[in-house]
């Protein structure tokens, strides 16, 4: 990844990106805030001073919508029920209930942009320079991901970022979480824009804080996947186990940020990043039948219902009895006790399902959550942990681990 680094650039080039963005399989440039971009981004703030190498950032895909008004970046708050419209190479894009949409664009078609696998664009390069056009790429892509999604189903203004939305799917809804908290965190105090990224980074808090801990829901962590892998007939719900843990570091990451939004709602993000990060500490378990053996944490697909229609919106269910139970439904058979180290999930590559997973860890074990510190101990303890950490020195956009180890 390092030796991989763009080092030069003409406009309008994609540098490090993919120009299919959205297609199936690994990219480097996906990840909370990925080393890949941090390295050309910092290459990129060494070297810009000439106008021309800037306009890299902004001929790249089409998500620059300006409110014709201020010329700025659009507020959420003026525009509840506009939603993209074509041309722009906005993929899986939703709907408008007022026939509100963006004028369709012209001339060539850009290079796609898919919220599912979107990288952070601009925040580490304004980190470095502080300059104001690297900051206003943070909001262009935060308001191009609220753009992007169907206005009743975002809740109009409030831009909201479900799970289920099929403008987002899992991994889209985490990675426009942490593209908003990276835009609310960046944009400065007295800037009118930085309202409305914090209002609407509160009412996803907000909105997840009520559908999953302020009722009974299931107690695994399981946020509603967009999709069952099985279909109906198994009488089992199987969801990306990866896509869960993207929607859980994006929120240890949004934490992390401790972004300005109320005491109140900052309670609730803490309760809700907790109550989430189960779905992680679980799958890292111990050797208890009731439990979820670690060394298989990194499953594609995981059993996180027992029913094909469970019922997350009231959080009935039905789920299962315990972690034993999922260990079962999705591996066919009872918790071993024991292995010889961690295994499955294209082990030990960087870039496999136990690469995806140690941003959502360690997270939790930052943010203290109960039994998250046993849990990553019994992943680096296993006696093949060190193939995978080697690999991280190679690619390391999954090297993520807390900032105090257990």
């Amino acid at each position: 990844m390092i030796a991989a680094a763009v080092v030069t650039h003409r406009p309008p080039q994609l540098g490090n990106h993919s120009s299919g963005m959205g297609m199936a399989g690994y990219h480097g440039s996906v990840g909370c805030c990925r080393v890949g971009r941090a390295l050309s981004d910092g290459t990129l703030a060494s070297r810009l001073g000439k106008p021309d190498r800037q306009r890299l950032w902004r001929r790249a895909p089409g998500i620059h919508f300006r409110d014709e008004t201020t010329q700025r970046p659009l507020r959420f708050s003026s525009y509840p029920n506009l939603v993209v419209g074509g041309g722009s190479g906005i993929s899986s894009s939703g709907a408008s209930s007022k026939s509100s949409y963006t004028p369709n664009a012209t001339g060539t078609a850009p290079a796609t942009w898919a919220s599912s696998h979107h990288p952070s664009l601009g925040y580490v390069a304004y980190l470095a320079t502080g300059r104001w056009y690297f900051m206003e790429e943070t909001q262009f892509v935060a308001t191009l991901n609220y753009l992007k999604n169907t206005d009743t189903q975002r809740l109009q203004s409030q831009g909201v970022f479900q799970s289920a939305a099929g403008a987002n799917t899992t991994r889209g809804a985490a990675w426009a979480i942490r593209s908003l908290a990276q835009a609310a965190c960046a944009t400065p105090d007295d800037d009118a824009l930085r309202g409305e990224f914090l209002a609407s980074l509160q009412a996803n808090v907000d909105w997840n804080h009520a559908r999953y801990v302020a009722q009974s829901n299931n107690p695994f962590g399981w946020v509603v996947p967009y999709s069952d892998y099985t279909g109906v007939g198994d009488g089992v719900y199987v969801e990306a186990a990866w896509m869960q843990d993207f929607y859980t570091a994006a929120f240890g990451y949004a934490k992390a940020l401790r972004p300005a939004i109320s005491e109140a709602s900052s309670q609730r993000l803490s309760e809700f990043f907790a109550w989430k990060a189960r779905s992680i500490v679980g799958r890292l378990g111990g050797a208890a039948l009731t439990e979820y053996l670690y060394a298989d944490a990194a499953q594609y697909t995981i059993a996180v219902a027992a029913s094909d229609t469970p019922d997350f919106v009231s959080g009935t269910g039905p789920w299962h009895a315990d972690w034993g139970a999922i260990y079962v439904a999705t591996l066919k058979t009872p918790n071993p006790g024991s292995a010889p180290g961690l295994r499955g999930g294209n082990f030990p590559e960087a870039s496999s399902y136990w690469g995806n997973l140690q941003p959502a860890i360690a997270y939790a074990v930052q943010h203290a959550v109960p039994g998250a510190a046993q849990a990553y101990q019994r992943m680096i303890g296993a006696p093949n942990w060190n193939q995978l950490r080697a690999g991280f020195n190679a690619s390391p956009v999954w090297s993520v681990r807390p900032i105090i180890e257990p």
